[in-house]
């Protein structure tokens, strides 16, 4: 089993250099490939572990890297603590959850003791792994799990809504937005939420899911004073912006905003556009 952690940084950037330039370096952890069972299968790999056998860390692990039900039932039995963590502060859920095996997560989330919010050394919850390794199955399951919190945050504040969008992951990030316990408007340490990366970013079809949200904040600004529909506006997605800046509860500061960086940047067209949207907008 590897155990290395790989970081890759991801600089957003900013063509007027208010906010993306300076915005969120995301990191992305890439886990070991994991696989792992469930509590319905406690009774099938119910061997007992002979008294005898003593499993270590390197057994138990690897056991749930590799998706080796029997081993890892065998090693609970023998009295392993499921919360044993790597040197990377990762536990077994972590690795079940970076390779997406659900058997594996319900086996592990069934014993007794199991933290399901566990964090690595970045903060980075199961749930959080899976969205990252793009595990879609995996998401769905955790998600669905009463003791898993959506809303936990990595070490630069993203959630896994956030890691999602931000990591291209638009299948996971539309199931995400459709859980309505989850919390679309939490933003990361730099004020980015999800709407705003999903703005920057292009994603139409999340915008629009996102619109469907009678909590989404449309006016939120990150710790560089930038709108979702600036943020639009200044990566080039001007339909997009327009789509924001004509929905309901957009309000006449968002608006006057936009309507600045416009003029500055000779968008005629998007000037007019704005101009005719204050004049339906309620003070």
């Amino acid at each position: 089993m590897v155990l290395a952690l790989n970081l890759i940084h991801h600089p957003a950037t900013s063509k007027n250099g208010l906010g993306l330039g300076k915005g969120l370096q995301a990191t992305k952890t890439r886990l070991s490939k994991t696989p792992v069972g469930a509590d319905s299968f406690q009774m099938r790999f119910s061997s007992t572990a002979p008294e005898s056998v003593q499993y270590d860390d390197k057994q138990f692990f690897a056991a749930a890297d590799k998706g080796d039900l029997v081993t890892l039932t065998t090693c609970i039995q023998a009295g392993k603590d499921i919360n044993t963590e790597d040197a990377y502060g990762r536990r077994a859920l972590h690795l079940a959850a970076s390779n997406g095996n659900v058997d594996t997560l319900q086996l592990l989330l069934s014993q007794h003791g199991i933290e399901p919010n566990v964090a690595n050394t970045h903060l980075e919850t199961p749930l959080i792994v899976a969205t990252l390794s793009k595990k879609e199955p995996a998401v769905q399951f955790l998600s669905s799990h009463s003791g898993v919190n959506l809303d936990c945050q990595d070490e630069i504040g993203n959630t896994a809504l956030n890691t999602a969008i931000f990591h291209g992951h638009r299948d996971i990030a539309r199931f995400l937005i459709s859980k309505r316990e989850l919390d679309i408007n939490l933003p990361n340490y730099e004020g980015f939420t999800p709407f705003m990366w999903a703005a920057s970013l292009g994603y139409s079809k999340l915008i629009e899911a996102f619109l469907h949200r009678k909590d989404l904040q449309l006016n939120t600004q990150n710790i560089y004073g930038e709108t979702a529909a600036l943020l639009a506006l200044n990566s080039g997605h001007e339909a997009l912006a327009k789509r924001i800046l004509s929905s309901p509860g957009i309000n006449k500061e968002t608006l006057n905003q936009v309507h600045q960086w416009a003029s500055q940047h000779g968008k005629a067209e998007m000037t007019q556009f704005v101009e005719e949207q204050l004049q339906n907008v309620r003070p």
